[in-house]
């Protein structure tokens, strides 16, 4: 099969991926991204907001790619002030 460039469904160079890992613990998964794989942390949100979720992005400045670490939303039951 022939893979051209531009083809519908085919990743290439250009192409902006988003590798969703969900996660507990931001801060470890931060300090694995940055120390342990040498990507720069691209955004970094903590809501605490009840229904919404943290969020840690890390990659490599000026990349196509990223990890997208989000926490479980918290629930109106659980969240704290």
């Amino acid at each position: 099969m022939a893979c051209r460039s531009g083809a519908l469904g085919l990743i290439d160079s250009t192409s902006h991926i988003r590798v969703a890992r969900p996660s507990r613990d931001l801060a470890s998964a931060g300090r694995f991204y940055t120390d342990g794989l040498g990507l720069e942390v691209l955004w970094r949100t903590t809501e605490r907001t009840p229904g919404k979720h943290d969020l840690l992005m890390a990659g490599p400045p000026g990349g196509s790619w990223h990890f997208d670490s989000p926490t479980p939303a918290a629930s109106p039951a659980s969240a704290r002030a």
